[in-house]
């Protein structure tokens, strides 16, 4: 079966066409491009085949358009009856001649209304869930709180409206006064549980009643909850642009790592940031960027490419510090070199890692320390060394007994080797005497050289001590002994190791059977070396001296 182009039904077999057409007519519809192109075939009546005027057209895509010329009317129907029509621009539902875009004749159903006006109208009811208002009800609602009037006998008169009741829902006072206006449910219409107030200059406070939830919600679904106690609950990300002021309580931080709190605050009465779960704490950036503590350009930096932290200021360390690895040097404003602390040829201790000279200073009236506990090698600050252990060179050393033993061989010496004077000499050439008398001898003396003599002849005897190689100019020596016997003692001070007139001093003290201290002192008028010397008057008895001290002021 065929139908010409002309749209004569024919009954002959099919019209045979040298060419595919566009667009064919049956009777008078027309199918094809009828003008908007092979992509959008269309139906339309054949006088209204053009692209303004057709019926419908599809888009191999689906797209699907449903169309009626600019003067006329679209109709959905069903049943043959009109449901929904476009006309005139307007939209009817319900309703054959739409005044309006939207033209409902019936009951509108929405989850919300959306009017750019700010104008919901209604022509019988204004309805909420299933608490519906009238315009008269409306109207009372809104009236001024001051609405003048007339009363029963024509007298003007002043009423308000303080309180209305819609269904469960409570508008009006909520028990702070007038001037606070507010909505609550009508069981809650109370001065603690009510849900909005707002204050005449604008105050607006929300509110859920004590033991419950207040509850923030978008798309009905709960953004931010404040609990019975308090506490806030979000969901999402809070931004303050401002920044935040958080006061009272204690803050905590926990992300969804769940690997513990971190708490903004203060403790033991500093404020800052602290694990409140005792973990590890990390103020941590990007590999390209530098974290920072401090104030303004006072900042202790560290580098998060490398670790290395640079100081503005000093750095404190009241119970020491432990810093491991690599080797760390130390260089003040001074800019005299590097100390470095750290291991050098396989021992711990300190160096100069620019090849100069190191100094452990201490002010005049100290003493620098190397050692442990009090086995120290001590270095005061005038240049005296005190050594508590031994003096070793290579694996020769020397403790105190032996340097003992060297000053007895060196500086006790005698002077006089006549024995015929009755000086009786030790293999040392020591003066002694086969007695041992240290009996009321001062407990802090050192007696462990004991120097004795015993003369026959009324006669000096003299013995010279080489006391401190150098004595600087206008420093003091003060040179005393313990001593007990007859006759008297005599000790002497030089300035280097003749006897210049001029250039030494000497005192007398009188002897008795009881040890005794005697002290003489000399100031120097130059730098030299000293020399001491005691000799022993009119000598008939024992003579025993000991406790020999030396030492420069």
């Amino acid at each position: 079966m065929n139908y010409s182009a002309d749209g004569n039904f024919k009954n002959k077999i099919i019209e045979r066409y040298e060419e595919a057409p566009t667009s064919v007519s049956i009777f008078n519809l027309k199918v094809g491009d009828i003008g908007n192109g092979a992509d959008w075939p269309s139906i339309s009546h054949q006088d209204r085949a053009n692209p303004n005027d057709f019926a419908l057209s599809q888009n191999k895509d689906g797209t699907t358009i449903l169309n009626a010329p600019s003067d006329r009317s679209l109709h959905f129907r069903l049943g043959n009856k009109d449901k929904m029509v476009v006309k005139n621009n307007n939209v009817g539902i319900g309703i054959t001649d739409p005044e309006t875009k939207l033209h409902v004749d019936g009951v509108v159903t929405a989850s919300d209304f959306i009017d750019t006006d700010g104008i919901l109208t209604a022509s019988e009811k204004l309805c909420i869930g299933e608490t519906c208002v009238t315009e008269d009800e409306l109207k009372q609602i809104l009236k001024n709180k001051n609405n003048k009037n007339k009363n029963t006998e024509g007298e003007e008169n002043t009423t308000t409206v303080s309180n209305v009741d819609l269904g469960n829902a409570h508008v009006g006072s909520q028990g702070h006064g007038n001037v606070w206006q507010g909505i609550s449910n009508k069981n809650n219409a109370k001065a603690n549980h009510y849900a909005l107030i707002q204050h005449d200059n604008g105050t607006t406070i929300l509110n859920s009643k004590a033991g419950t939830n207040l509850n923030f919600r978008q798309g009905n679904v709960n953004k931010m909850v404040i609990n019975a106690t308090g506490d806030v609950d979000m969901k999402g990300t809070l931004n303050g642009k401002k920044g935040m002021n958080i006061q009272g309580g204690r803050s905590f931080f926990k992300d969804a790592e769940n690997k513990g709190r971190l708490r903004v605050g203060a403790a033991w009465g500093i404020p800052g940031i602290y694990s409140q779960d005792n973990q590890d704490v990390v103020v941590g950036v990007s590999n390209t960027k530098t974290a920072k503590i401090g104030n303004n350009s006072n900042f202790m930096s560290v580098s998060g490419a490398n670790g290395n932290v640079d100081m503005k200021g000093t750095l404190n360390g009241k119970k020491g510090m432990n810093i491991q690895g690599g080797r760390s040097f130390f260089k003040d404003a001074e800019n005299k070199g590097r100390l470095r602390v750290g291991a050098a040829w396989g021992i711990p201790g300190i160096y100069s890692q620019d090849n100069q000279d190191v100094v452990v200073g201490v002010a005049p009236g100290k003493t620098a320390h190397i050692g442990s506990n009090n086995k120290f090698m001590s270095v005061k600050g005038d240049g005296d060394v005190n050594i508590k252990g031994k003096i070793c060179i290579n694996d020769m050393c020397l403790d105190q007994s032996h340097i003992k033993h060297l000053l007895k061989d060196f500086y006790f010496t005698s002077r006089f080797l006549d024995i015929t004077y009755g000086a009786q000499l030790d293999n040392k050439g020591l003066l002694t005497l086969e007695i041992d008398d240290t009996e009321n001898l001062p407990n802090d003396v050192s007696n462990d050289i004991i120097l004795s003599a015993k003369a026959t002849k009324n006669d000096h005897y003299t013995s010279m001590i080489k006391c401190f190689p150098y004595v600087q100019n206008e420093k003091t020596v003060d040179y005393s002994v313990y001593a007990k016997g007859t006759g008297q003692l005599e000790l002497f001070i030089f300035q280097g190791e003749g006897v210049r007139r001029g250039f030494f001093s000497s005192k007398k003290f009188n002897l008795t059977n009881n040890w005794q201290k005697f002290t003489f002192s000399r100031k120097f008028t130059e730098s030299n070396s000293c020399t001491v010397r005691f000799d022993l008057n009119n000598l008939n008895n024992n003579i025993l001296i000991t406790g020999i001290s030396l030492e420069i002021k």
